[in-house]
């Protein structure tokens, strides 16, 4: 029997998240072969979130038009997504997407779910990229008193750009479904605002952060956002 193209070996992971566009519940599943989709459901007939055809920057739309062999689609009509669909059911793992269905499943019932969160703080100047999903955005963020910061010429330097820039505070959860609880951190971070709004973030959405310890004081150490990129 032949392997199927897609599974645990090719470091496969589905998030369960929100459209930004819609406010959907939609599951990203992404795989170190570059493959990339969103589905509105998870299994048969794997039906694929189509409202990014609507965006407004036709460079979004890549994501959610691949099919699980990384070819990009223009359009899809409905033959076109039924053959995706088969092409989907024959190309995925049978346990993988046994496990990340019954997870997706717990998902909705949290109340069964563990909820066991390993929270991580920085160390001065270490430095992380994180995937994860959105699950606080606080606006009119205070970095200085977050970080116990006077206005001391010392601090302030410290901090950078994120001492006089309007911030947000974003807190994201890294686990993706059917991983094991060890996988399950959050990171809290500053960023800039101007950031958010390019990216029309809500909570919900599935990001990358390129994150950076500052510890002026031990007791509050911080992570600033270097870098954020939105999966959609």
């Amino acid at each position: 029997m032949t392997q199927a193209a897609h599974g645990w070996w090719c470091n496969s992971r589905t998030y369960p998240m929100t459209c930004k566009y819609c406010g959907d519940r939609v599951f990203y599943f992404s795989c170190d072969c570059g493959s990339k989709l969103f589905f509105d459901e998870l299994g048969q007939p794997w039906p694929i979130h189509r409202c990014l055809e609507l965006a407004p920057k036709p460079t979004l739309s890549r994501l959610g038009q691949e099919d699980l062999s990384g070819s990009l689609l223009s359009y899809i009509d409905d033959d076109v997504a039924t053959a995706m669909s088969r092409l989907i059911e024959d190309n995925l793992d049978r346990k993988y997407v046994h496990a990340i269905t019954r997870a997706a499943k717990n998902e909705e019932n949290r109340s069964k779910q563990s909820t066991r969160i390993e929270r991580q703080d920085p160390y001065n100047d270490c430095r992380t990229k994180e995937r994860g999903i959105i699950t606080e955005l606080i606006r009119n963020a205070n970095i200085r008193k977050k970080a116990g910061v006077s206005d001391t010429a010392l601090g302030v330097a410290m901090l950078g750009r994120f001492a006089y820039s309007p911030l947000v505070q974003i807190t994201i959860h890294t686990m993706a479904l059917a991983e094991d609880e060890s996988e399950n951190c959050s990171f809290t971070f500053f960023v800039e605002e101007s950031v958010v709004d390019n990216l029309q973030l809500i909570k919900g959405c599935l990001v990358v952060a390129e994150l950076r310890g500052i510890v002026i004081s031990p007791r509050y150490p911080v992570w600033v956002c270097d870098r954020l990129t939105d999966m959609y």
